[in-house]
């Protein structure tokens, strides 16, 4: 009975592990370099157009977070105190 239960538990720790595939490594494509135009050059002073310039920039740069994370399965995001028995 107890080698079952622990055979369960092993079985559902496999498959709650295989719940978020691996995703095949893919060859990381080349980076391509910035034009000078988009460069930023510390030595020339800003101009007054140079924040919307580099706003813009920003916003369409991708995002380079491609980390996979987990959902929160607990449904609970509020960390509360333990309350021990008195």
């Amino acid at each position: 009975m107890i080698t079952k239960m622990i055979l369960a538990t092993m079985l559902l720790g496999l498959v709650l592990g295989q719940a978020i595939p691996a995703t095949p490594a893919t060859p990381a494509t080349p980076a391509t370099p910035a034009t000078p135009a988009t460069q930023a050059s510390p030595a020339t002073p800003a101009s007054p157009a140079s924040p919307a310039t580099q706003a813009t920039q920003t916003s369409t740069q991708p995002s380079q977070d491609t980390t996979l994370k987990p959902h929160n399965l607990s449904g609970s995001t509020i960390k509360r105190p333990c309350k021990h028995n008195v």
